[in-house]
């Protein structure tokens, strides 16, 4: 009996060793993906190892990984992007770059789905610059960043943000239920145009002939 009881013990544990290695396997498996687009040819670095250049969609190990992305097609040397984005397995995580001779005139977006307990679909949005804007959902206003809407409809949706100094931004995308759609903006800054100013001296000699050479004969 002891023995038959060890070598069901052994099987069990074998059994066991063999779904962890399984599950070891699959967690390691290039399962999340990720998508960029840039509005130049850029060069792409994840976790310091270049990948490719844009656009460019690969699929990569769930987790949260390094990126960097560095204009290359310009004659003026553009400022790069670096962040972090967290993959997840079965999702599409997609980074959008407008790349601008400074950092405060570039504009961009990370999109991306997580997973949540609930069945319903919810929406995030956070601004890294500025720091709060106002977001509307299919037209109507929701409130300002950073917003958590706990219920959205599932399908696709347009949200706006925009904020005074600012150029707005729109997204198109769709939210799932039983996912959370994130998303994380970089609004693009709007350089005031100077106001023309009336020259003094144009005004002076309004109504008047000005004679720069006096003739002497005909």
């Amino acid at each position: 009996m002891g023995k038959y009881l060890a070598v069901g013990l052994i099987v069990i544990g074998l059994g066991f060793a063999g779904f962890g290695g399984f599950s070891y396997w699959k967690s390691h498996q290039p399962t999340a993906g990720l998508k960029i687009e840039t509005n130049i040819p850029s060069l792409v670095f994840v976790d310091n190892l270049q990948v490719g250049q844009t656009p460019i969609e690969k699929t990569f190990i769930p987790g949260e990984v390094s990126l960097k992305i560095i204009p290359t097609s310009t004659s003026s040397a553009l400022p790069s992007y670096q962040t972090k984005v967290k993959l997840t397995s079965q999702v599409y995580t997609v980074v959008r770059r407008d790349f601008a001779d400074t950092d405060l005139l570039s504009a961009g977006d990370i999109i991306s789905l997580e997973p949540q307990s609930v069945k319903t679909a919810a929406l995030s949005v956070v601004t890294a610059s500025p720091e709060s804007a106002s977001v509307t959902l299919d037209g109507q206003p929701q409130g300002f960043t950073p917003l958590l809407v706990t219920s959205v409809i599932p399908g696709d949706h347009e949200i706006t943000i925009s904020s005074p100094g600012f150029a707005d931004r729109q997204i198109s995308a769709k939210a799932i239920a039983g996912y959370k759609l994130n998303i994380n903006v970089k609004l693009a800054g709007v350089i005031p145009t100077p106001t023309p100013q009336p020259s003094t001296s144009s005004a002076t000699l309004k109504g008047y002939v000005t004679i720069t050479d006096t003739p002497t004969k005909f």
